[in-house]
């Protein structure tokens, strides 16, 4: 009985270490070209404001879940490079606030 209980207490602090480090994975993460619409706005709800400043509009869009941040921009004559530099860039300054 206590080999049970000490195995369900390793694998339950082994789980939540796990979830600790991919919730640090995923803070840490930079944008990049490929990944999708939704998956840029789940590393921060507040890039939606700029993701719209850049002329992408695509926040509300049943697209989102399946078009990438390149293929977005392509549709809709947005320098891919210029966005992805300000959406890390804001992405790095978030970091450091909470620093």
């Amino acid at each position: 009985m206590l080999a049970s209980k000490v195995t369900l207490l390793y694998h339950t602090n082994s789980e939540e270490q796990t979830i600790f480090h991919l919730i640090k994975k995923v803070r840490d993460m930079n944008a990049t070209k490929d990944m999708l619409i939704a998956e840029i706005l789940r590393l921060d709800r507040n890039l939606a404001g700029l993701l719209m400043g850049h002329g992408l509009h695509c926040v509300g869009c049943m697209m989102a879940n399946n078009e990438t941040l390149e293929q977005a921009c392509q549709v809709h004559g947005v320098d891919a490079d210029l966005l992805l530099n300000d959406i890390n860039a804001y992405l790095d300054s978030t970091r450091a606030l909470k620093e």
